[in-house]
């Protein structure tokens, strides 16, 4: 996705490049039609990739802490339950 983004920039800044002249030119009238679009590209792919990247690791730990965490109560409590005599059979 960076060689993507890094491809759209000059779309992104209205330039065009004339290959057969070797002229640059900004804001021209067709780098104008493509702007829009290749900056909508670009952004939509950069933060796709930071979601991808970082976002979606830090939520799938805190559901394995919260799933930990959750289990040990569970544990606890059955300990607990298992302490007392008339409950010891009562298999959890």
């Amino acid at each position: 996705s960076i060689t993507t983004v890094l491809g759209l920039l000059p779309m992104v800044y209205s330039m065009n490049i004339n290959f057969f002249t070797r002229d640059v030119y900004f804001n021209s009238p067709s780098s104008q039609w493509w702007q829009q679009l290749s900056t909508t590209i670009a952004s939509g792919l950069s933060f796709a990739t930071i979601l991808t990247l970082f976002l979606t690791p830090a939520l799938l730990l805190i559901g394995h802490k919260f799933e930990t965490k959750k289990l040990n109560i569970l544990k606890n409590i059955k300990n607990k339950l298992k302490s007392y005599k008339f409950l010891a059979r009562i298999n959890l």
